[in-house]
């Protein structure tokens, strides 16, 4: 029922553009599945080009709240370094778009979390978006431990002070 149909691809300049056409004419108009793939190819070569949209930016350190590391002081407040899961080379996100396509990029990332935090324990995404719709996320890991300050920290800490 769908009439004379039509599926091609055409890849140039590294793009790979693929058009598929339903009831595009009909016996007496069998040649217009030809002008219109032309027309979408030509204007998908003319509108759309790869581009990296991956934001290399350092992520903020994240509170930890009852969080003591070892060289801390009583208080001091502790916080973990928030990392990418991939290698720094592996960070390309390549995407085929337009200029009128809108790419956000939401760090969801919490200001504060609780203690106590493994190395390596992911603590947050971050997470882009093309024309709001979720493409890709990316997920955040704590670089380094931090432990629970509790009672025994605390009488540790007091003894080195007051040297008892």
């Amino acid at each position: 029922k769908a009439g004379y149909c039509y599926v091609g691809a055409l890849e140039q300049d590294e793009r790979l553009l693929i058009v598929a056409l339903l009831a595009c004419g009909w016996p007496n108009n069998q040649g217009y599945k030809w002008a219109d793939t032309k027309k979408l190819m030509t204007y998908g070569l003319k509108n759309y080009r790869y581009q990296d949209i991956f934001q290399d930016e350092e992520l903020q350190s994240v509170k930890v709240k009852n969080g003591v590391s070892e060289d801390m002081q009583i208080g001091e407040s502790a916080e973990v370094e928030a990392v990418y899961g991939i290698e720094q080379n592996k960070m390309v996100y390549e995407l085929l778009i337009s200029q009128e396509d809108e790419i956000n990029v939401v760090y969801d990332i919490p200001e504060v979390i609780e203690a106590p935090v493994q190395q390596g324990q992911q603590i947050g995404l971050v997470k882009y978006y093309l024309n709001d719709q979720l493409m890709r996320e990316y997920p955040v890991f704590a670089k380094n431990e931090i432990k629970e300050r509790n009672y025994f920290w605390c009488l540790k800490k007091l003894k080195e002070i007051y040297q008892v």
